[in-house]
């Protein structure tokens, strides 16, 4: 059956002139598309070609130097698809309220590896209190967006918690001198403050850069007046 469709492949093979140096191969394909193939390397390349996608082979007539050099390019583009795998990212949102009200106590909640993102808020936004508000961990696959709604602990001297909610659209890696870089497209996250009868929508909408690892503050958004605000702190990471 295989010599036979080889026979009708090489009587499909234009006619060439005869020479001394014509020769006929018979190129087999284990990955690539042979009909494919076949119709890239066969501009310009003085060669006749002819592809068989159920035998998996390519069939090549023409001069021998000319052939060899069709025959190593098809060599060459016959390799396994390189696998393109994406990577989760885990980010890790941060939310800081600062107040200047004395009712506000609270340092000691201020976990540690927070203080040095505090310690440079304080030098160019003197509130007199800095306390963590919440932390909420969102993982999603590269290319993919994200979201996340929840209740975190009151802002300032209010006793009321309030509603907040977190997304973006997609989530991107690349690679700047080795370091990944994370891209996160229109991040946002806004809280529903207990201000007035009905409260209010406070927040930080951006697209946003992140190193991986590094806590990088994303925006300050007042809240009520310019005696409390509330700082976004985001870091990223890769994950298996």
């Amino acid at each position: 059956m295989m010599k036979a469709v080889l026979i009708a492949l090489l009587a499909l093979l234009p006619e060439m002139a005869l020479s001394q140096n014509q020769v006929t191969k018979v190129v087999r394909l284990h990955y690539a598309n042979p009909q494919v193939i076949a119709a890239l390397v066969s501009p310009g390349s003085n060669v006749a070609v002819s592809a068989d996608n159920t035998l998996k082979v390519i069939v090549l007539r023409g001069e021998s130097t000319h052939v060899a050099t069709v025959e190593q390019t098809i060599h060459e583009l016959d390799a396994p698809a390189t696998a393109t795998t994406s990577k989760d990212i885990e980010l890790l949102v941060s939310v800081i309220g600062a107040s200047n009200s004395p009712d506000v106590t609270a340092a000691a909640e201020m976990p540690g590896d927070m203080a040095p993102v505090v310690k440079q808020l304080q030098a160019i936004f003197p509130y007199k209190n800095y306390q963590l508000l919440s932390s909420m961990l969102v993982r999603s696959r590269e290319g993919s967006k994200a979201e996340s709604k929840g209740i975190m602990k009151a802002i300032g001297s209010s006793s009321h918690p309030s509603n907040y909610h977190l997304a973006y659209d997609n989530a991107s890696v690349a690679s700047e001198d080795a370091k990944p870089m994370i891209h996160l497209s229109n991040f946002r996250f806004y809280a529903l403050v207990p201000i007035g009868p009905v409260g209010s929508d406070v927040g930080v909408t951006t697209d946003v850069d992140l190193r991986e690892g590094q806590k990088t503050v994303i925006g300050k958004a007042d809240i009520g007046s310019s005696d409390s605000a509330l700082f976004v702190v985001l870091t990223a990471r890769l994950v298996d």
